[in-house]
């Protein structure tokens, strides 16, 4: 057995060589080859960790701030989801705009929330005055002003998409939960859905899809398969909720016919629409609306070759929609992959009169010295955009922060101002707007901050948010966005006296 003065003068040989190496290795490391480097902590590094640049949340965000979202933090029913809402304005102070312009006072805005401003390529914010027009008029249009909202992994599960869809509806009317595709709407959690007879889902970031077009606006489609007993393809689907009538009166189904198409749409035992929907190069919608007390929707399809069938749209008949796109792993590099005119057509009936694209997290693990041919790409896809949607207005929301261990400490990637700065090149070159997430989250190092916040505003894989943070990221964006709009609202023409 070893003496305990044995075992400790061996434990300070130990330390003592492993100090003197700490005290001679360089701090930037060792290369060995082209992209290895060693380090070796050192003493201070050991005994007096580096706390310069840690954020606190507190330091972000007010208390007050915090403890409402987490009141609120939720992506059920309430948050995703409004029943029938006629906008009413209560507060702030209305703005005199002549009488094709209604008076606009904005509701619901945290006034603790931080101010990131939208920003524009030129000082007239003409970037965003299709879909301002489309607000200001709302009252008046029979059919719901649409906000398609595209992004990565971070919209997951409707997240950030949710709270702004509420936010929009509580201001200007509307509800629903927007459009689904087949895939997501058998995963939904509000509402019960089944499909028979093999679904064939084809996403356009699936790399065996890659050489195909026709995805639709949400760059999703799916087909009936082959019925044993019919020899034809034939499907059905069933959409449950008790008081589904009350939440939605406009249903619709969006799809591409490649052979005349049986269709039939009914609603609990009514039928509301059956026709033989001859082929077509466009995409066709068929809509109906739901009497109040519908429980049940229920579609039939027959044909000899399968429709694509794009997506299912749960609306009111008036207000706004908004409809959540994720693209897990997407760059926001897809759009160009898509068939333009049939895009160009779908964006017309659904009258999209704003575009959001959030994307930039899964260019970051790709570390180099330069992001001119991410700015490049980018700026290609919101040219093809603007084609095809010539009426519609675009934001481009920036890179969120994002973190990597560097020597036990959770720090941001080096590149994503690089990044973020691509972006809005890309953004003000095409004619664009861009709203800067890495700076509404607080800049470099705000992640860890997200992270560790009670409640946690970002997941521990310092990539994600949660709920309440991606709640909180929509409201920062709301109230950009409300800003702006009464901006635009006190620049109209002046009713004559």
């Amino acid at each position: 057995m070893q003496k305990p003065s044995k075992v400790f003068l061996l434990l300070f040989i130990a330390l003592s060589l492993l100090g003197a190496i700490s005290f001679i290795y360089p701090r930037e490391g060792i290369t060995v080859g082209n992209s290895t480097t060693l380090t070796f902590p050192s003493l201070a590094d050991l005994f007096l960790p580096d706390t310069s640049g840690i954020k606190h949340i507190n330091q972000l965000f007010s208390r007050d701030v915090l403890a409402k979202l987490s009141r609120s933090d939720t992506l059920t029913l309430p948050d995703t989801c409004l029943a029938d809402t006629t906008a009413t304005i209560s507060d702030s102070t209305a703005v005199k705009l002549d009488t094709t312009i209604q008076p606009v006072s904005i509701k619901n805005i945290e006034a603790n929330l931080p101010s990131i401003d939208l920003e524009y390529p030129d000082s007239s914010m003409a970037a965003l005055h299709y879909f301002f027009d489309a607000l200001a008029t709302i009252k008046s249009s029979t059919i719901p002003v649409r906000v398609l909202h595209y992004g990565d992994s971070q919209i997951e599960v409707d997240r950030i998409t949710s709270r702004l869809r509420k936010k929009l509806q509580q201001q200007f009317g509307g509800g629903g939960y927007g459009f689904l595709t087949m895939e997501s709407a058998e995963q939904s959690y509000q509402l019960n859905i089944t499909s028979t007879n093999l679904w064939d889902t084809r996403k356009i970031k699936d790399k065996k899809d890659r050489v195909k077009k026709d995805f639709g606006p949400f760059f999703s489609s799916a087909r009936i398969g082959i019925s044993e007993s019919a020899k034809r393809n034939e499907g059905s689907i069933t959409i449950y909720r008790n008081n589904l009538g009350k939440i939605i009166r406009r249903f619709s189904i969006m799809f591409k016919p490649t052979s005349p198409l049986l269709l039939e749409t009914k609603a609990d035992d009514s039928i509301l629409y059956a026709d033989i929907i001859p082929p077509s190069e466009n995409p066709q919608m068929v809509t109906v609306t739901l009497p109040r007390a519908t429980k049940t929707i229920s579609v039939k399809m027959q044909a000899d070759v399968s429709p694509l069938i794009f997506g299912l749209g749960f609306d009111q008949n008036h207000g706004i929609a908004v409809d959540n796109i994720p693209i897990r792993g997407s760059s926001g590099l897809e759009f160009t992959r898509e068939n333009g005119t049939l895009l160009s057509s779908a964006y017309r009936m659904l009258n999209v009169k704003l575009l959001l694209l959030e994307f930039g997290v899964n260019v970051v693990p790709n570390v180099v010295k330069s992001y001119t041919y991410y700015e490049e790409a980018l700026y290609q896809q919101l040219v093809f955009l603007k084609r095809v949607a010539p009426n519609a207005s675009i934001i481009l929301i920036g890179v969120s922060d994002m973190s990597q261990n560097k020597n036990g400490k959770m720090v941001s990637y080096p590149n994503i101002e690089k990044i973020r700065n691509a972006e809005k090149r890309a953004a003000f070159k095409a004619g664009c707007a861009f709203w800067d997430c890495y700076k509404a989250m607080g800049g470099e190092n705000a992640m860890p901050a997200w992270v560790n916040a009670q409640p946690p505003l970002a997941n521990k894989d310092y990539i994600h948010f949660t709920p309440t943070g991606a709640n909180l990221i929509a409201e920062i964006f709301y109230k950009a966005l409300m800003k702006d709009y009464q901006k635009y609202c006190a620049t109209q023409k002046q009713p004559e006296p």
